[in-house]
């Protein structure tokens, strides 16, 4: 009869396993999902919406997401070296260098943007925050929530 008990117990500790398991790898999609998410509407928040998007020029930042679970934790990382630059902004020392650059790229395109960066009197160029690593707390206790009730 003890060994029927364990038996049960064993069986029991397995699929709780099992179903922790499923739930963060399920959270895991939700966080990426969220985050890819905030990429979009901070594309549109930063900038006007006639210019193209600077969060997904290339989508390498958007598909740059994959999640790792360790420890019952789920960690989401990005791939590209760039993103917490775009997410936390930057700033950065103008040398003689980039003025050139400017100059061969305004003589190159005619483009006013290049003209003005390369006469800015600052001697730094500021990269501006585009947050887009802010989870809502609340949506991602409700889908945990969620996920073990349906488990």
């Amino acid at each position: 009869m003890n060994n029927n008990v364990d038996l049960v117990f064993e069986q029991l500790e397995q699929q709780l396993k099992q179903n922790i398991d499923n739930v963060l790898e399920k959270t895991g999609y939700f966080l990426i999902n969220e985050l890819k998410e905030n990429i979009i509407t901070a594309d549109s928040r930063y900038k006007p919406s006639y210019q193209p998007p600077t969060l997904r020029k290339t989508d390498a930042l958007f598909d740059g997401f994959y999640k790792e679970i360790s420890d019952n934790i789920v960690t989401i990382y990005n791939t590209q070296f760039y993103s917490s630059i775009q997410s936390g902004g930057i700033r950065i020392n103008k040398t003689e260098k980039m003025v050139k650059f400017f100059w061969a790229r305004w003589y190159e395109t005619k483009d006013d943007f290049w003209k003005g960066l390369a006469l800015s009197k600052n001697s730094y160029i500021d990269i501006p925050a585009r947050d887009f690593t802010k989870i809502d707390e609340g949506r991602l206790y409700d889908y945990i929530n969620n996920a073990f009730k349906n488990v």
